[in-house]
């Protein structure tokens, strides 16, 4: 698991687009949701979703998990209730499952506590899939593989070339990744920056 990986402050995937913070709402998220049937309907706390998405998490055969926001966390990792409201809602969950490492991450809600209700009914869907015939936690989970810190990665491996490729097939890597991630196109501007970042580094290097 990536070692940058920090309960407190939240460690959001680079891989991942960021919601706008005026584009954030207010979740219904209740405990009606979960079939409860008494009292009326309330939010779930922290420590409630918390806990929730640790069960999931075990329920489908992962292990070690990092909860990772901008709330302070007790001795056990887990962030503990009753905080203010952080400026970034964001959660990013961290785990193990069949030794590859997983993230979740959710920042649409206002909330740190929506966010980790919804990561929890998605990984509750996804698991569906699987005891519905319909697919695979593999196939399901394809798209969750923690990618490793961009920053760290060599110029091959953020332009998908080989190390000995020419500054020809550079070219044409930088190209069509550039044209895929440009945050114009709705791409992703994190990834966009780091392409731009070793393709020049690359090509200073080579004096092209």
């Amino acid at each position: 698991m990536n070692d940058d990986v920090t309960t407190f402050p939240l460690s959001y995937p680079v891989n991942q687009p960021r919601t706008m913070p005026q584009d954030r709402r207010d979740a219904r998220f209740t405990t009606r949701s979960r079939g409860f049937s008494y009292g009326p309907p309330r939010k779930h706390s922290v420590h409630e979703s918390a806990r929730e998405l640790e069960l999931e998490i075990r329920r489908m055969g992962g292990k070690d998990m990092i909860i990772s926001s901008n709330l302070r966390v007790k001795a056990n990792g887990l962030p503990y209730s009753g905080q203010k409201q952080p400026d970034d809602p964001g959660v990013a969950v961290y785990f193990k499952w069949h030794k590859r490492d997983l993230v979740f991450a959710c920042d649409k809600w206002r909330s740190v506590e929506d966010n980790l209700w919804a990561i929890v009914k998605h990984i509750e869907a996804l698991r569906g899939q699987e005891r519905w015939g319909v697919g695979s936690l593999d196939q399901a989970f394809a798209g969750y593989m923690q990618l490793p810190d961009p920053g760290k990665r060599e110029w091959w491996e953020v332009l998908q070339v080989a190390p000995t490729a020419s500054n020809d097939e550079i070219r044409q890597a930088y190209l069509r990744l550039a044209k895929q991630y440009h945050p114009d196109a709705g791409g992703d501007a994190v990834m966009f920056d780091q392409v731009q970042k070793a393709f020049d580094l690359v090509m200073g290097k080579r004096g092209a």
